[in-house]
């Protein structure tokens, strides 16, 4: 806009409004010599995403984890339980053995 000689005719070149240009100019006015713009590009908003994405799963981690050693505790408790049972079911005779029917049988023969 500086180096042109009519606003009107840059306007018709680029395919926008006047207003458009001197809005243009404003916003890169405020922005300093060697300052960024103040709108991210496309691929620092999409790693800004994917960071996001990232730290939603690493919070939901140690909600998996606490649950599967519940789940590994309660699995245990019954394992011990049924252990008790099979324990409690067993004679304690131990002529009632394998082994010892054996024996037993053997000794008749």
């Amino acid at each position: 806009m500086r180096t042109c000689e009519s606003v009107d005719e840059l306007a018709r070149e680029l395919g926008v409004t006047r207003r458009c240009l001197y809005k243009w100019r404003t916003k890169l006015e405020a922005v300093e010599a060697g300052e960024e713009a103040a709108r991210p590009s496309t691929y620092a908003l999409a790693h800004r995403k994917e960071i996001l994405q990232l730290k939603r799963l690493i919070a939901a981690k140690p909600m998996e984890v606490d649950f599967l050693k519940g789940a590994l505790q309660t699995v245990e408790a019954r394992r011990q339980k049924k252990g008790e049972i099979a324990r409690w079911h067993l004679r304690r005779n131990p002529r009632s053995d394998v082994i010892a029917r054996q024996l037993k049988y053997r000794a008749y023969m």
